[in-house]
This record gives structure tokens, C-alpha cells and sequence, in this order.
């Protein structure tokens, strides 16, 4: 599952996946912009009410957008719920000292390894670069415990 990935879904070209589109969808589809795949699924839906079977998905794909929702911690748990067991969760979000307009949330490291705090860290990198100069970038490899 792909949380918002915009007009390209990260599983475009894998095996069969889910992406699921934020908000913007209905518009990207408005303007013809949704790349067509015969095995990926667009829905209109916000990460915090993720509508999936618990224990459904074995892996979530989250690049930079948990600084762009409403609630981060509300994301973060919809994933844990959606994941099975041993699933993995591939987050990349920018560290950014502030918020602005379009991402609402600035995190620094400490805060996203709070969030991700039941997962269990197979492997994070923090590199610089993001929206502003002071800003670095935080990828993260995530695992739902067993």
C-alpha cells in the first residue's frame, strides 16, 4: 500500500498493490493526471481512517506525506492496524525546524522515532536536503513486531 503517492503509485510497476491516494485524487483524476495500472486501486481517502481489514497489508509506503496530514500519530497507528504481523513500513518525511502552509507538521528524528515507537527499527537514514536549506531527510525501515 502506497499512502499517498500522488499521480504515481510507487506499486505502478511491481506486483499487484494498493495505492491509496489523499485528498487530492478526485482532482488529479479531474485533470487527467492518475497513471492507469491494471493492478493498483486509487481511493480517495484520508491516512487517518484508512478503510482496510485489520492485519491486511503486508507492506506501507509513506514518502513525504505524514508532514502534510492532519494527524501524524493517527496515521502512524491506522499503518500499525492495517500491517500484519512482521509487515514493514518504508517512511521518508523531511526534518524540518518549522512548519509552513503545505506541510503543517515539522518533525525533528526524536519525534518520528516517538511515533514509530511499536514498530521495531530495522534500519533509518538521515541525510541532508528536503523543502528549505536547514532541512534533512529521514528514511526509515519499520517492522511490525511478530
Amino acid at each position: 500500500m502506497d499512502i499517498g503517492p500522488g499521480a504515481v503509485c510507487f506499486w505502478r510497476l511491481a506486483a499487484p498493490g494498493l495505492g491509496l491516494l489523499l485528498n487530492h485524487s478526485r482532482e488529479f483524476a479531474a485533470h487527467d493526471l492518475l497513471i492507469p495500472s491494471d493492478h493498483v486501486i486509487y481511493l480517495p481517502v484520508d491516512a487517518e481512517d484508512l478503510p482496510l481489514v485489520d492485519k491486511s497489508v503486508d507492506i506501507v509506503v509513506s514518502r513525504n506525506n505524514l508532514d502534510h496530514v492532519s494527524v501524524p500519530a493517527v496515521v502512524v497507528r491506522e499503518v500499525y492496524r492495517v500491517l500484519r504481523p512482521g509487515g514493514f513500513f518504508i517512511l521518508i518525511v523531511h526534518l524540518e525546524p518549522e512548519a509552513s502552509i503545505t506541510e503543517p507538521h515539522a518533525f525533528s528524528a526524536d519525534d518520528i522515532r516517538l511515533l514509530m515507537r511499536q514498530f521495531s527499527t530495522v534500519n533509518e537514514a538521515i541525510y541532508h536536503g528536503g523543502r528549505t536549506e536547514a532541512a534533512d531527510t529521514l528514511a526509515g525501515l519499520y517492522q511490525k513486531p511478530e
